[in-house]
Order: structure tokens, then C-alpha cells, then sequence
């Protein structure tokens, strides 16, 4: 079990999170950073093993209907779920 203080250097900052939105929100075409990823610990770790870490940028290439998108995070195309891509906060790169 990993200690606060470990969650913590995960991303897991009080406040980080201002105004961010879930990836499931991006509009097609937009480009985000990510700035936190929400959810159990074995859900943010394969995040974090594909690439969605905390100031990754995030391409979003179209939203699949029901919260589900296809993004290009590290050169790579991903398919999510709505309930994975609701636990990823973003901020748009335009900010």
C-alpha cells in the first residue's frame, strides 16, 4: 500500500486540479496537458504506464459517444471508456 505521501508525488496535490475538466470533455481536435488522474491505484498506474502523466500533452482525435474518446498521448493512438477517461484531469494547452 502505497503512503500519502507517495500518492502525493503522483499527482495527487491539494489544489492541483483548478480548473481542470475530465478528458472526456476535450473537444475533438483540442490539445490538453494533464494535470492529475483520479481512481484506484491500479487504474492510474496502467494510465501512467501509457503515457498519461501529469504534463503529458493529450491530442484529442474524436469523442466516441457516452464519455468514451480516442486521444494521441505520446504518439500513440488510445481508445478510453467514458468512466477511464472521467478519472483523467486535463487543462487545455491554450491556457
Amino acid at each position: 500500500m502505497r503512503s500519502e505521501r507517495g500518492r502525493r508525488r503522483m499527482g495527487r496535490r491539494r489544489g492541483h486540479c483548478r480548473g481542470a475538466i475530465a478528458l472526456c470533455d476535450g473537444r475533438a481536435g483540442s490539445e490538453c496537458v494533464v494535470v492529475d488522474i483520479e481512481g484506484d491505484e491500479a487504474i492510474r498506474r496502467r494510465l501512467y504506464e501509457m503515457g498519461f502523466t501529469p504534463s503529458s500533452v493529450v491530442r484529442v482525435i474524436a469523442s466516441l459517444g457516452e464519455g468514451s474518446v480516442l486521444v494521441e498521448v505520446r504518439g500513440s493512438r488510445v481508445g478510453l471508456s467514458g468512466s477511464i477517461a472521467t478519472s483523467v484531469r486535463v487543462r487545455s494547452v491554450a491556457e
